[in-house]
Parts: C-alpha cells; structure tokens; sequence
C-alpha cells in the first residue's frame, strides 16, 4: 500500500527554544535555524532546508500563541503560562542506542528505553518529551 500521509513539520513549545533545537539537532544531525516569524522561535531541520517541503520542528518560546486572524495563523504574545508536555513525536533516528544514549549524557538530558515500545523517551526541557527509536531497533 503506498503511504498516503507524510509529516511535513511539527511546532512545540519550549522553555529555551534554542537550545531545545540544538539538542534535537545533536540527536538527529540537523540543522538549526532561527523562525522568522517568531521573535526567539528556532527551527531543526531533520534532514534538508528546504521550507517547502523538508520535515522540520518548530520550537516556539511560552510567549506567543498562534491565533487565526480570518484564515490566516499570526502570533500574539501569550499572557498564560503554558505547562505540560502533552505534545510530543516520535521519530525514527539513524543511530544506534549507544550512539543515541551518548549524545543524552554529553547533553545532560534525561532519557529511558521504554521496554514496551522499544524507543527512547529524551526529555529536552522537563515538559517536552521525544520519543527517538534507533535504526537497530527497527
């Protein structure tokens, strides 16, 4: 059957939205960017730059809130706290689990395998959660 449904990209919120990036990047070898629109937004690619079509991650900082203004998204300041990680993806990563378990603990992340699903749990920030399963787990 071919796959009808492809993930372009995913936005979250982060507490340190660049840094957030950059332990992304660490994990998946890619590419980090700021996010035009957002003032302190930043962007990973997770395997080219191209807008228009690469998978990518945006990372919004807890300030802005995206907002319809008659169809069109725009982003307002955000005057409640945002809290949680119910926003999360999984995403298949070419490396190892050792590879994967030694960029955590070069970047003081938390992690765990999680037994029953065979993927890591990596906590970037402690309310954004990624699930990375490993190219030898597949």
């Amino acid at each position: 059957m071919e796959k009808k449904v492809h993930i372009i990209h995913s936005s979250i919120y982060a507490n340190n939205p660049e840094k957030a990036a950059l332990d992304l990047a660490a994990l998946v070898d890619g590419i980090v960017k700021p996010f035009p629109p957002v003032k302190d937004g930043w962007v990973c690619f997770l395997n080219d730059e191209n807008w228009s079509s690469g998978e990518f991650i945006e990372f919004y900082p807890k300030t802005v809130k995206l907002k319809n203004k008659s169809g069109n998204p725009i982003f307002q300041e955000n005057k409640q706290d945002v809290s949680g990680v119910g926003t999360h993806f999984n995403l298949s990563v070419p490396k190892s689990r050792d590879e994967l378990e030694l960029i955590c603990k070069k970047r003081n992340l938390d992690c765990a395998w999680r037994g029953w699903g065979g993927f890591l749990d990596v906590w970037l920030e402690d309310n954004l959660l990624i699930e990375c399963v490993s190219s030898n787990s597949l």
